[in-house]
């Protein structure tokens, strides 16, 4: 699979612009943790499309997905 057809096939079964940090995470298959994604943000290597509502993180579906697919060993470019 490549990382452009990753990132379709995410964008597309997350079916939303904007997600939470968990919902994304599931449509991912739970393959890393909220908490990991959290240490990625506060030490700068995370999702730069990050979104805040109250208390809980977002991030723009298609911005999350790039960052998900760069991450993936395995992934033709």
């Amino acid at each position: 699979m490549t990382k452009k057809e990753y990132i379709d096939d995410f964008c597309r079964r997350a079916n939303c612009p904007v997600g939470s940090r968990t919902y994304l995470l599931r449509i991912a298959g739970n393959i890393i943790g909220a908490g990991h994604t959290a240490n990625r943000d506060s030490m700068g290597t995370g999702c730069k499309d990050k979104v805040r509502l109250g208390r809980k993180v977002g991030y723009i579906t298609a911005s999350f997905a790039t960052w998900l697919a760069d991450q993936i060993d395995g992934l033709e470019d």
